[in-house]
């Protein structure tokens, strides 16, 4: 549920709005997943670039070039490759300072103003001749302040993962799941926070507010029912064109009591309960989260006629191995259910389209994080 950079060509252009031009102060957080290290480079041409790098020993590089001065830092502490970290990058007019998973790592004393740029802002690169560094692996949830956001605050966001209320001085809010040329992904179902529009059958669909992804909550689904095998449940949504996409869920086992009632698991998609697809799930599953990610070619059609381009239910099913089975609340989250995650050819342009995951014209509306999330700029 994030863009993945290839370490040689690809970066995200997301325009130059005049919200963009900082002054003072700044600050830049994102989840990134490196997967290998950059080379270094010689600095050529200056570009206005908020970007993170892991460079050949391990440590954090952040750059704004087009500024005056040039802010460049690194952080004290080193980013594992292959594991998420949380980042983020502070300047206030006074110091520089690094946060790795929320905790402090390196600062620097440095002072001047961010000066305004001609040149758009880029996500994954820094674009100077003749080498450009680029990043290598994947950036989710990208965020840009037009202030030094304090310890607390950094905290909060590392720890509320999407669900914090940092909200003063944001200019800039990436999700970074989108398609190429400014096409947002479906967003079929962000964290799944309520069980409003949910119907199940043969058990019962609650809100759980302690395990989750993403968001306020996960949704548990329960199996009363010892009459049947199975229990599912099913929403409606407005139509979305899922063409060519991956849909993405996270499913939660709580324990291995859970794991051996369960047989597999089905998850479908359609117009109504008369043409839909259904691909049934039977890798291996594992007690915790476990990601599931399939492409809408491997459903297979389950009833009617179904299309791909005017999908309007989910649905989730779990099959249980023996008809007496049963699970209780809290014995299967479901959370999320996204399409996209586009693996880019080259360059993405997000630079205008003001949908989601990219920069919205629009006031930021403080009773109304939904929308937030969503990808706002402000105005």
């Amino acid at each position: 549920m994030a863009l993945d950079f290839d370490g040689s060509t690809q970066y995200v252009d997301c325009g130059n709005d005049s919200s963009l031009n900082v002054t003072t102060g700044i600050t830049q957080t994102a989840w990134i997943y490196p997967t290998a290290n950059v080379a270094e480079g010689t600095i050529a041409t200056k570009r206005l670039s908020y970007y993170f790098q892991r460079n050949k020993d391990g440590r954090l590089a952040s750059y704004q070039y087009g500024t005056t001065p040039e802010i460049y830092h690194y952080s004290s502490g080193t980013v594992s490759l292959n594991t998420w970290s949380f980042v983020a990058y502070t300047y206030d007019g006074s110091y520089i300072r690094f946060y790795i998973n929320g905790a402090l790592s390196g600062e620097t004393a440095k002072t001047g103003n961010i000066s305004t740029s001609a040149y758009n802002l880029r996500i994954g690169n820094i674009d100077y001749i003749p080498s450009p560094r680029y990043f290598d692996g994947q950036i989710f949830d990208n965020r840009i302040y037009n202030r030094g956001l304090t310890p607390n605050e950094i905290a909060e966001i590392y720890h509320r993962r999407g669900a914090d209320r940092v909200w003063q001085g944001l200019v800039g809010w990436w999700r970074l799941d989108d398609l190429p040329s400014g096409t947002p992904a479906p967003l079929l179902l962000d964290a799944m926070d309520s069980t409003t529009g949910w119907t199940p059958a043969r058990g019962a669909v609650s809100l759980n507010t302690t395990t989750k992804q993403e968001g306020t909550g996960s949704l548990s689904l329960s199996k009363t029912d010892t009459s049947y095998d199975f229990c599912y449940m099913y929403k409606s949504i407005s139509s979305t064109n899922l063409t060519g996409q991956t849909l993405k869920v996270w499913v939660y086992i709580k324990d291995s009591a859970t794991l051996a009632k369960i047989n597999d698991l089905k998850l479908w998609f359609g117009k109504n309960s008369l043409n839909r697809y259904v691909y049934i799930y039977t890798d291996s599953l594992s007690v915790g989260w476990n990601a599931i990610s399939v492409h809408v070619d491997d459903f297979t059609v389950y009833n009617g006629s179904p299309t791909k381009t005017d999908v309007q239910i989910l649905y989730f099913t779990i099959d249980t191995i023996n008809v007496t089975d049963t699970l209780s609340a809290d014995d299967v989250l479901f959370d999320f259910y996204r399409a996209g995650d586009y693996v880019p050819s080259s360059i993405i342009d997000l630079s205008g389209n003001g949908n989601h995951g990219t920069p919205y014209n629009s006031p930021v509306y403080q009773d109304s994080p939904h929308r937030l999330r969503r990808g706002v700029l402000v105005s």
